[in-house]
């Protein structure tokens, strides 16, 4: 699910660059305006987004969701360009998948009970015997 979720965060941030810069050439020149200063505000995170670590990429996707919906100017300009939705879809998409991610990293540590040293220790003792056993009886 989480390679799935990744997935669909690398198509959607990719498509979204995309419809960026396929505005800057929009023949309203206002708008094709805002699409270059959008679109380098976006780059400004990074080229290849997509191609980050998934850790990276969610902090990086999280940063552009806020800053489109936190920001009023961003905001305005974007719903001008019709690309609400984008941001809309990156930002449902990469909260599902931060939350799945917590709540793996989390179901594995409470899970798993790890063993105290002193069974540990028998266990590698008794190994270790036996290996010398078999090196002494060649």
């Amino acid at each position: 699910m989480l390679n799935k979720l990744d997935h669909q965060r690398d198509v959607l941030i990719t498509a979204f660059v995309k419809f960026l810069e396929s505005m800057t050439n929009f023949p309203d020149e206002t708008l094709a305006t805002k699409a270059r200063t959008w679109l380098h505000y976006v780059e400004g995170f990074g080229k290849g987004i997509a191609y980050q670590n998934q850790l990276a990429e969610t902090t990086i996707l999280t940063n552009i969701v806020d800053g489109f919906t936190n920001n009023i100017e961003r905001k305005n300009a974007l719903a001008a360009l019709n690309g609400t939705a984008w941001i809309t879809d990156i930002g449902i998409v990469n909260a599902e998948y931060e939350a799945l991610y917590g709540n793996r990293i989390t179901d594995d540590s409470a899970t798993k009970s790890v063993e105290g040293f002193t069974s540990v220790h028998k266990k590698a003792l008794a190994l270790y015997n036996a290996l010398a056993d078999l090196l002494e009886s060649r």
